[in-house]
């Protein structure tokens, strides 16, 4: 077999790299492909807070998945991270977009002073204000005093 001057010959590993590339770039379209799905959802979550579930339920199904979405935005970063590919920053900066909406979904630590509300349940178990007992006692008054 003659070789032309200029050409190299390729042997079969560098075929085989050439292959190889091909499903490294398959797996990267199909991991920006589920990259950009979550990043949606995730913008999906964020506006769940703007949008009135007795009109539109759809949002609100999103922001009750918010950890669970986030958290696999955060694997995402990873992933691209370990791939050093610039990917990276379109689910960094969907994450850094709703850092302000972090707190209305997880709560981390309380700071300052934590407030009691008591609540207070009343029962209209009045039993007919003792209608049927003979008893002297005016339950009737007294309960209205309460209220």
């Amino acid at each position: 077999m003659t070789v032309l001057p200029g050409k190299k010959r390729r042997s079969f590993s560098a075929r085989a790299r050439r292959n190889d590339s091909g499903i490294k770039r398959f797996t990267r379209n199909i991991l920006l492909a589920v990259n950009i799905f979550l990043v949606v959802l995730l913008l999906l979550a964020y506006l769940s807070i703007y949008v009135n579930p007795s009109t539109v339920a759809f949002p609100a199904l999103f922001g009750l998945a918010y950890p669970y979405i986030a958290a696999a935005n955060v694997a995402m970063v990873i992933i691209w991270i370990l791939f050093r590919k610039w990917y990276v920053l379109i689910s960094a900066i969907a994450l850094a977009a709703g850092f302000g909406y972090i707190h209305n979904f997880i709560r981390f630590t309380n700071q300052g002073k934590e407030e009691h509300h008591d609540l207070k349940l009343m029962s209209y178990n009045i039993r007919l204000f003792n209608f049927y007992e003979a008893s002297e006692t005016n339950t009737h008054s007294k309960m209205l005093q309460l209220l």
